[in-house]
């Protein structure tokens, strides 16, 4: 008797610690980047710390968390072995069974089309979600 690893929380825990450095790299940068002097005022101006991180902070860095979250589920969509090692099922392993076992390429093909909507409204969430960071810019004049 030796412990199994399989199913859905396995998958999220595996698949959380190797896809988290996307949204941390995205969000400290952004962090690091914009901000600082506007919070500082914000706290001169007698704003407490969690309500200028609410207020500032936090809309300013949303872009990149939305970059991030966009690039982690588009891996995860894009990752076969881990869900064919802990036996669930995902759209990745449903077009390799219905091409490779089922010998079925138009049902292949149906979920390609379905990935690769899900993949390009995560690009259109991740390009509207960019639209405010313009006046956020380290330049804002220069349109």
């Amino acid at each position: 008797m030796g412990y199994q690893i399989t199913g859905i929380w396995w998958g999220v825990l595996i698949l959380s610690i190797s896809t988290y450095p996307y949204v941390f790299i995205l969000t400290n940068e952004s962090f690091n980047k914009f901000g600082k002097n506007q919070i500082l005022a914000s706290r001169g101006l007698g704003v407490g710390p969690w309500k200028s991180f609410m207020r500032i902070a936090l809309p300013m860095a949303l872009p990149s968390v939305v970059t991030g979250i966009s690039l982690m589920c588009m891996e995860v969509m894009n990752e076969l072995g881990t869900f064919e090692m802990l036996n669930i099922p995902s759209i990745s392993t449903g077009i390799t069974e219905s091409w490779i076992e089922d010998g079925n390429p138009s049902r292949a093909i149906g979920l390609s089309l379905i990935a690769l909507i899900i993949v390009f409204s995560l690009i259109c969430a991740e390009k509207f979600s960019r639209k405010k960071t313009r006046r956020w810019s380290e330049n804002p004049s220069s349109k």
